[in-house]
């Protein structure tokens, strides 16, 4: 259904249009809609409300507690054990976990000084980012989530999995650990998740190290690429064969001492049966049913020209290593550095984790 003027009543309105966000007037499906206002589940369904009049990051923080719970699963209140082994060697950091109506997202803090939020994209999770981290050391405050679905976050009953759901569990996260004038960090559907974030609350983003990603409606090569992995075909490929994370992911990094079993392993063990690969699914089929949101984004991009801006690109990357792509950024963000990694793949963050860190703090010390 295509939702119209009549089906939002005027408080709902005024509360999308005063987030800066497209209300159900621009045309946008109800399923692809950035969620502007609380949702309240019944019987399966979910309706739109205005709960009442406190402001968002109220109504996030009364819903959301944190808390910190060490590798190994102690903690305050009820522990908490990893679903799967990640090799300690490669994954160190301790774990932590924002509860939110029932469920838990898991996140990486670690280190001090200035945060640096990091986003990942489809299928992969905070494991993405442990080599940055580890060359950020404590530098920084580096924060990274696990979406929920992915990594060692739980599968909240109910839960849509779309871009724009994810989005809404980043700004809790952000409004609970308290994270103001931050470094954003995004890849693949990391961009536009965190983007939306970022031309939603301007103020607490101080800069952007931006890799190999896109915030614009899809174009006719990811319009096919959507079709496919976002239909029965695609369906059939990630729930039951787990394709992403079993062929995507190795054939998306470039350097053989990053494609070891235990490395590998890693992706593929957030999903161990189908039902557990929804999220996976969900994200290709999004890049068409989120164009309204993703054109949005996009024309918001100038409330972000004044901040510091970096790219790091991988150029091997079969999905945005193209220099049109980079020219579209470059045409929101006049004369930012483009460090062009020429070997490179999708998953740059497994090759060349020195340039990302390296890039970081160069954003860091332009604040």
């Amino acid at each position: 259904m295509v939702a119209t003027d009549s089906t939002l009543s005027f408080p709902d309105r005024r509360v999308a249009e005063r987030r800066g966000l497209p209300s159900r007037r621009s045309g946008l499906d109800r399923r692809d809609q950035s969620i502007s206002v609380p949702l309240e589940r019944r019987g399966g369904g979910e309706r739109r409300r205005v709960a009442d009049r406190r402001s968002w990051t109220e109504r996030r923080r009364a819903s959301a507690t944190t808390r910190p719970v060490p590798a190994g699963g102690q903690g305050t209140g009820a522990p908490r054990t990893r679903k799967f082994e990640v090799d300690r060697a490669e994954y160190p950091f301790a774990d932590r976990w924002l509860e939110r109506r029932g469920s838990a997202l898991h996140y990486v803090d670690e280190g001090s000084g200035p945060p640096v939020l990091m986003l990942h994209g489809n299928p992969t999770w905070s494991f993405l980012y442990r080599n940055v981290i580890k060359q950020l050391g404590g530098a920084c405050r580096s924060i990274a989530p696990d979406y929920p679905g992915f990594g060692l976050s739980d599968h909240p009953p109910g839960y849509g999995y779309t871009p724009q759901d994810h989005a809404e569990w980043i700004h809790a996260l952000i409004d609970d650990a308290g994270l103001k004038r931050f470094v954003l960090v995004v890849q693949d559907w990391g961009g536009p998740i965190g983007l939306s974030i970022a031309v939603e609350r301007p103020d607490d983003v101080a800069g952007l190290v931006i890799l190999n990603t896109w915030a614009w409606p899809p174009d006719p090569r990811m319009v096919v690429f959507s079709l496919i992995m976002g239909g029965p075909v695609g369906k059939y490929l990630h729930l039951r064969r787990n394709f992403f994370a079993r062929k995507i992911v190795p054939s998306g990094i470039a350097r053989a001492e990053r494609r070891t079993p235990a490395i590998l392993k890693a992706y593929t063990d957030p999903f161990p049966t189908p039902a557990s690969r929804t999220g996976t699914w969900v994200f290709p089929r999004a890049i068409r049913r989120s164009a309204a949101w993703l054109a949005e984004i996009e024309r918001q991009l100038p409330r972000l020209r004044t901040k510091p801006v970096e790219f790091v690109w991988a150029m091997k990357d079969l999905a945005f290593g193209r220099e049109p792509i980079l020219a579209r950024w470059l045409s929101h963000f006049p004369g930012a550095p483009v460090d062009r990694l020429p070997e490179a793949k999708h998953y740059l963050q497994e090759d060349e984790p020195e340039r990302v860190a390296a890039a970081v703090m160069r954003v860091v010390a332009r604040i």
